[in-house]
Order: structure tokens, then C-alpha cells, then sequence
């Protein structure tokens, strides 16, 4: 997901993964999925399986896990904020983890082939010999989306 704002002699463009679901719902979704699974142990359990019971409640912890490490994932956050003579990155999930400075007038945006076959491309914002990697939770198309809005505000910002 990419928000822009524009504020007056600032551009903010604010780079998020799309979640489907916000922290309450997947807590709700993982508990009745978790809650069947025991119940068809439970009951598994009262027939005389007594094996079953116990590795639902491992299948269980396993899908809470796995649901909160994709709502952790989902937190991320990168913000590239463009003014004056300067672009900022900022990269975190619940407070800033790292932030580089750029020059404005020696910005690059790059598209480049990955050379791994999880996304085809990544992009890159360079500056005197500086880069930084942003949008890698993105789509393809969000992608390319993404390179398009940060060109065009570059090239506006230059033209101040």
C-alpha cells in the first residue's frame, strides 16, 4: 500500500504491506480455527484416540505462531520523505529501525532484475555512492507503481 501526502514544501510517501486483516481480527480468526482444532481432538480424545488430542494443541500453538509472525510481518513501515535538498528513508515497524539521508540532486531511482526468483525486480533509490532498498513487501505492479510516484516527485521537487 502507498500513501502520498504533500504538504507544503514536503512529500511524504508512506510504504506499507496490504493486510487482509487488522491485529484484532486475526486474533479472533486464529482462535476459532484453533478452537475447532481441539474440538475434533476433544473429541477424538473421548473416543479412546487419546494420541490426537495432543497434537492438535501443537497444530494449534503452530497456527497461533504462524499468525502472529504475519501480523508481525504486516507492521512494516518505510517513509520517504522529500524536501528542500534532501531525501530521507525510513525504515521500522513500530518506531524507526534505520534512516538514510540522501542528496535530492544526485537521486537515482532504480528498477533492477532480482536475482532471486521470490520477486522479480527491486528497487533502489541511490545518491552519491549511498542506496537503499525500499518496497521489498510490495507486488510487482506496486512496485513499478512506487518507482513511477518517487520519479515524478523527484523530478517536481528538482523544479522548486
Amino acid at each position: 500500500m502507498i500513501i502520498t501526502r504533500d504538504e507544503q514544501q514536503v512529500s511524504h510517501i508512506v510504504i506499507r504491506p496490504t493486510r487482509s486483516l487488522s491485529w484484532r481480527e486475526t486474533r479472533v480468526v486464529a482462535a476459532a480455527i484453533a478452537l475447532i482444532t481441539i474440538g475434533i481432538g476433544g473429541y477424538f480424545f473421548v473416543q479412546g484416540l487419546y494420541l490426537v488430542l495432543p497434537f492438535s494443541g501443537l497444530e494449534a500453538i503452530a497456527l497461533a505462531a504462524a499468525f502472529y509472525y504475519v501480523s508481525w510481518e504486516g507492521e512494516r513501515a518505510e517513509v520517504v520523505t522529500i524536501e528542500d535538498d534532501m531525501i530521507r528513508v525510513s525504515q521500522g515497524r513500530y518506531s524507526i529501525s534505520s534512516q538514510v539521508d540522501l542528496g535530492l540532486y544526485w537521486a537515482r531511482v532504480e528498477l533492477r532484475p532480482s536475482p532471486h526468483s521470490l520477486h522479480p525486480s527491486r528497487l533502489w533509490l541511490r545518491s552519491e555512492g549511498c542506496e537503499v532498498e525500499i518496497g521489498r513487501f510490495l507486488t510487482e505492479g506496486e512496485r513499478k507503481e512506487l518507482a513511477h510516484i518517487l520519479i515524478h516527485a523527484i523530478r517536481k521537487k528538482r523544479l522548486e
